[in-house]
């Protein structure tokens, strides 16, 4: 059998992002997906072509990369130059070395299984949740880049609420991520406070939300 070559990355990630992307390849004249979605494993053929879809905008069109034969389902972890800078530049959490990375508009990816690349970057995020948590400056700024990232995540969120600031922008904030992700607002709520407490004690400092209650 002839080796897989990738093709496209779904979606058309932009530069100012992070995250885990399917992939379109190539293996004997076939189109195959690959990758990761709402918990599924998506390896397998499709009918045709997805000419379509790249004339759309819909993909983003990478070089023809070999894809390693040990990797059964796989994924792209994606990391845009932009939200590389801008990591580095307020000193954020380290992020993988590029070295070995493929490059493609507006940033490079890597491929590896979905679990991997999932830990991978829920790992980042809870370390930019604690650096936004204990830090002083450029809070808001981490908190954007975990939006670029996984906006879903419950760091994410934490972490948003929490630095929103005045109770009020507070009280904005959660109303809008309970419709977002469709959760009663006492249950958001009392997950980011208990979030947050947790932070406080791995930082050794006082919880702000008497223990979570």
């Amino acid at each position: 059998m002839n080796p897989r070559t990738t093709f496209a990355l779904i979606d058309t990630p932009s530069a100012e992002s992070q995250g885990m992307l399917g992939i379109f390849y190539l293996r004997d004249g076939a189109y195959y997906v690959g990758g990761h979605a709402g918990g599924v494993r998506l390896t397998r053929p499709i009918d045709g072509t997805p000419d379509g879809l790249l004339k759309m905008g819909a993909i983003l069109r990478v070089p023809d990369l070999e894809i390693p034969d040990h990797l059964v389902n796989p994924t792209a972890h994606w990391i845009g130059d932009a939200f590389r800078e801008k990591c580095r530049a307020i000193g954020g959490p380290a992020l993988p070395d590029p070295a070995g990375w493929t490059e493609a508009k507006g940033g490079k990816f890597s491929l590896d299984e979905p679990t991997v690349v999932f830990g991978r970057i829920d790992k980042w995020l809870r370390a930019a949740a604690l650096q936004a948590f204990a830090r002083t400056s450029w809070t808001g700024h981490l908190v954007s880049l975990m939006n670029w990232t996984r906006p879903d995540h419950e760091a994410t969120r934490a972490l948003a609420w929490h630095a929103a600031g005045s109770d009020e922008a507070r009280r904005r904030e959660l109303r809008w991520q309970c419709r977002c992700w469709q959760i009663a607002e006492p249950e958001l709520e009392a997950a980011h406070k208990k979030f947050i407490n947790d932070l406080a004690k791995a930082s050794d400092m006082p919880e702000p939300y008497g223990g979570g209650t």
